[in-house]
């Protein structure tokens, strides 16, 4: 999810500074680490909820490790935007390198850590060594970015803590659906991640708005969004459209 919503991020940041316009790079930064943030949160409250659930209903209790270990992978997921959203304001930039950089001094974390961990612990050191490779990578990038590339901003309340706040109370309301629906078995554990993934999905959007993570600028671009969405606007637009006609129409 989180790779398709930055697929436009490089082309776009490309044109624009190829025109000058540094501001609309940086707007695109800034609405690129809102919503990869928003989609990651809400992405990674319900998998928190289904993942373990779904392992041990469909698998069996004997893959109690896995689901054990899908809590962690899920939270290194949900972080994984800031090193892609850097990647594409870097060849977005054409600054190429800097992107390598990035990979190498991320891959360098991540070997470093294995190697002091794995005695120690196992299985765990390489979960420990890829979430902090890719949590340096990610912070890093942003000052790289904003030193090499262009300036960069960050709106702490919209892009990290309303997407957190909206995931915790999103998770404790998925978990109270879950001790309803969940049945230890895999026909539960499917309707439950369907249940998380589609129906529940808008309730984390409000939680979003009761952490105070819209504004009317916001609300206003989801509403233009709205009228992007193909035919499924189109098909509206024509409906009410023939609805006028015929309520005006002297025939």
């Amino acid at each position: 999810v989180s790779t398709n919503l930055f697929d436009g991020v490089m082309p776009a940041v490309s044109e624009a500074l190829a025109k000058g316009h540094k501001m609309l790079c940086q707007y695109y930064s800034v609405q690129s680490y809102k919503w990869g943030a928003v989609a990651s949160a809400a992405l990674a409250a319900i998998l928190l909820v289904v993942a373990p659930r779904f392992i041990i209903g469909s698998s069996g209790v004997e893959f109690q490790r896995a689901a054990v270990l899908a809590i962690p992978l899920t939270i290194f997921g949900s972080i994984q935007f800031l090193s892609w959203l850097g990647d594409a304001i870097f060849l977005g930039s054409n600054r190429p390198f800097l992107r390598a950089t990035m990979v190498l001094g991320e891959q360098t974390i991540r070997i470093g850590l294995m190697v002091a961990l794995l005695a120690s612990f196992q299985i765990e050191a390489l979960v420990i060594a890829y979430f902090l490779g890719i949590l340096a990578r990610g912070i890093v990038a942003y000052f790289v970015a904003n030193k090499y590339c262009f300036p960069q901003r960050f709106y702490f309340w919209q892009s990290l803590a309303a997407p957190a706040i909206a995931a915790g109370l999103h998770y404790l309301f998925l978990s109270l659906i879950a001790q309803f629906v969940w049945a230890k078995d895999d026909i539960s554990s499917i309707v439950l991640f369907f249940i998380g993934l589609v129906p529940a999905m808008p309730v984390f959007f409000f939680f979003y708005a009761l952490a105070g993570g819209w504004d009317d600028a916001g609300l206003e671009e989801i509403d233009e969004a709205s009228r992007l969405t193909g035919f499924l606007y189109r098909a509206e637009e024509r409906r009410v459209g023939k609805e006028c006609r015929s309520r005006w129409s002297p025939y």
